[in-house]
């Protein structure tokens, strides 16, 4: 059993690295299930630990792979490639965005509607749009006034 293992295990990692670190189709091509390889991940930690190493080994290969065929689009003058490059890897290439306050008091008035808002939503206004602070009795005004107010 140890043998037979070792062998599969050997198999899938094998399998594990051409299939780009990829799981389920490592054991498609070795014909182990998915389910074994999960439970050997969980009783042997150092094949755990060697298949991690092989499915960041891949990841590694599948980024040097992108970057290669960026690079060949670059050189091929590719606009989208030269946009991606310049707007990614050059902060003085990247869009900028700014926003400018030109009226101080559309801004107060924004800020005082958000609070209305705010207070709409905990039923604190009557239906004439004044604020209610409750009755006499300490309870927040009716619900038919709240709901009057949306």
């Amino acid at each position: 059993m140890a043998r037979n293992f070792r062998k599969n295990k050997k198999e899938f990692l094998k399998a594990l690295e051409k299939r780009s670190g990829i799981i389920s189709l490592a054991c498609a091509k070795v014909g182990i299930p998915r389910r074994t390889i999960y439970n050997w991940l969980e009783s042997n930690k150092k094949f755990a630990k060697e298949v991690e190493e092989a499915i960041e080994e891949a990841r590694k290969t599948r980024l040097d792979l992108a970057e290669s065929k960026h690079v060949q689009k670059l050189k091929a003058g590719e606009t989208r490639a030269v946009y991606f490059e310049l707007e990614r890897r050059h902060p003085e290439y990247r869009q900028k965005i700014e926003t400018e306050v030109k009226d101080r008091a559309s801004v107060e008035e924004l800020k005082r509607q958000t609070e209305i808002l705010k207070k709409i939503g905990e039923n604190q206004y009557d239906n004439k749009g004044d604020i209610t602070i409750g009755d006499e009795a300490g309870n927040k005004g009716s619900e038919r006034d709240s709901s009057a107010a949306l």
